[in-house]
């Protein structure tokens, strides 16, 4: 996975235009985290880390809570799953460790390749066939 480089593809979309919209969004958060890296953190504060940890963490919540009314308007089968996915998520990007940002922020590319790929290529994608399968019948 550490050559995951948060390119977009249309083949990852759901059909939903603002989860697509909100998902490129994030892969852009992971990208500019990428560069950071890649940069060793040359020229980025602690305030910036800061933003971007915290851009993050907000933006990845708001996705989740629009992915889940969406499921519930929906009435999608596996919401509870989802949902619970979200949580365990959401608790270990909350678990950040803010004594050390530039661990914290290689944590958070690694779990946001992991969201990338476990949860956005499987778990939203799994909504799309639904979404399909239930607008054709």
């Amino acid at each position: 996975m550490d050559d995951f480089k948060f390119i977009w593809y249309k083949s990852i979309e759901i059909g939903v235009p603002n989860i697509d919209d909100q998902h490129k969004e994030l892969f852009r958060i992971g990208r500019h985290i990428h560069q950071v890296l890649l940069r060793d953190f040359i020229g980025i504060d602690t305030d910036q880390l800061l933003d971007i940890i915290s851009e993050f963490q907000n933006y990845i919540t708001y996705n989740f809570y629009e992915e889940e009314s969406l499921m519930q308007e929906i009435s999608y089968p596996n919401f509870l799953s989802h949902k619970d996915s979200h949580s365990s998520f959401i608790k270990e990007i909350n678990s950040i460790d803010y004594n050390n940002l530039h661990v914290s922020l290689k944590s958070l590319e690694k779990l946001l390749k992991k969201w990338a790929v476990e949860h956005l290529l499987v778990d939203d994608y799994a909504i799309k066939k639904f979404i399909i399968v239930h607008t054709i019948l």
